[in-house]
């Protein structure tokens, strides 16, 4: 447990294959070792701007390689990043910032008209604004000030509770809240990731999901720095472009969401469908037609931001349309609305309760009403209705409440309500 920090396997990895590639972001490729010295001296850079163990640092910050470096260089001296996705703006993105309580934000260029646009309240929560290019107005510095290459090693002492990262997640009902995630939160979710598509350091794991969006940071970047393998970040999504892209850097591991598969089916068939490596996408539920057209395995589990994976089946196993087996060490229950179990084959709620410790969120950011609530009678409560055959397999069924989802992402529609009145 207490290996299941960030600093820990940059060490390793620096040691045991520096030299190998492992992170490609805009069009520029960094080894093992050096994302290890990067991420060192951003940590330096963090500390002299007066970050350091139990502190958060807000990112809103496009698929690039100063993401990584300030993840990775947070984690090393103890402090977390809360990731902001680019498009936010008004009332939502005032929420993220008063909420957070951050020492700072690191922010796009593009994002600085929303910055300019933020509440009194919310700028007054910002000690600085760190932008990633030196001509944006309203920067307190740029990010190319930031990192202090030599020096002490700035990493502290590794304990794999510290929060690694606050994931917003929206949910069903109210503002988004704030998920912390430990590193052996995260760890746990990376490695379980591993399992689903048997991952090896042969493997090059290709996404062009946002890296604001767990499904690029712990699906992809952190499973990666876990096994030796590359990781390759696409700018964007394109339906049109996804293995073409996936070719051009050998890769064969994919990332997906379930709601990107139907637009990569719309386009027109050609004769290249079949021209890439890639040899299984996650997360996609089970699809014949795409899987002979493409020639790849669609692996499915199910797992939350709060929980990490609670449903799974190692590669390549799988019963479809199941989502999988329950995890082991997860203890797994479909309830009717007072909780009480249902009969086998009936739908109910997933809840869930972990059987290790540091596998979970540690609660929602300033937000104890919320965890007391999905935590009914010592079960962590989804929101997810489905239902188990007599084999164990569950099968997805349906969303208790009702939800708004946008490009594979949930929206909650009181934000929404917010921000148009």
């Amino acid at each position: 447990m207490e290996l299941r920090v960030i600093g820990c396997f940059l060490e390793r990895q620096r040691e045991l294959i520096g030299d190998r590639p492992f992170l490609t972001v805009s069009g520029k490729t960094y080894t093992f070792a050096q994302v290890d010295y990067h991420s060192r001296a951003v940590a330096r850079g963090l500390v002299a701007k007066g970050i350091g163990d139990g502190d958060r640092v807000l990112a809103m910050l496009p698929n690039c390689a100063e993401f990584v470096f300030t993840w990775f260089g947070l984690s090393l001296i103890g402090a977390a990043i809360c990731p902001v996705s680019t498009q936010l703006m008004g009332s939502l993105l005032n929420h993220r910032i008063v909420n957070a309580a951050a020492g700072g934000i690191i922010v796009d260029k593009e994002c600085i008209p929303a910055i300019k646009a933020i509440s009194q309240q919310a700028r007054a929560a910002l000690p600085w604004i760190c932008v990633n290019s030196r001509d944006a107005e309203g920067a307190d510095f740029a990010f190319d000030e930031l990192p202090i290459p030599e020096g002490v090693d700035p990493e502290i002492d590794r304990d794999c509770n510290r929060v690694q990262l606050i994931g917003y997640t929206s949910g069903t009902t109210g503002p988004s809240k704030g998920a912390i995630v430990s590193g052996s939160h995260g760890f746990a979710l990376a490695c379980n990731f591993a399992r689903v598509v048997g991952l090896t350091a042969d493997d090059i794991i290709y996404t062009p999901l946002p890296l604001y969006h767990q499904m690029s940071t712990l699906m992809a970047i952190l499973p990666a720095l876990i096994s030796g393998a590359q990781v390759v970040i696409g700018d964007h999504f394109s339906a049109s472009r996804y293995f073409s892209e996936a070719a051009e850097h050998n890769a064969t591991v994919g990332i997906v969401v379930h709601a990107l598969i139907p637009f990569i089916k719309s386009v027109p068939p050609t004769s290249k469908d079949r021209q890439h490596t890639v040899r299984v996408l996650f997360n996609a539920g089970y699809d014949a037609d795409f899987e002979e057209r493409f020639g790849v395995y669609l692996a499915e589990a199910f797992a939350t931001t709060e929980t990490g994976f609670l449903l799974y089946t190692r590669y390549p196993e799988r019963r479809p349309p199941s989502t999988g087996l329950a995890h082991e060490d997860w203890d797994i229950c479909l309830v009717d609305d007072k909780d009480d179990p249902v009969p086998r084959g009936e739908p109910g709620e997933l809840i869930a309760r972990p059987r290790r410790p540091g596998i979970m969120l540690q609660g929602y950011l300033n937000n104890s009403e919320a965890m007391a609530a999905n935590c009914r009678n010592l079960w962590w409560h989804t929101g997810d209705i489905l239902r188990q055959d007599d084999d164990g397999y569950f099968y997805y069924l349906d969303r208790k409440k009702d939800r708004i989802r946008r490009r594979g992402q949930n929206i909650a529609s009181v934000e929404i309500e917010q921000a148009a009145l």
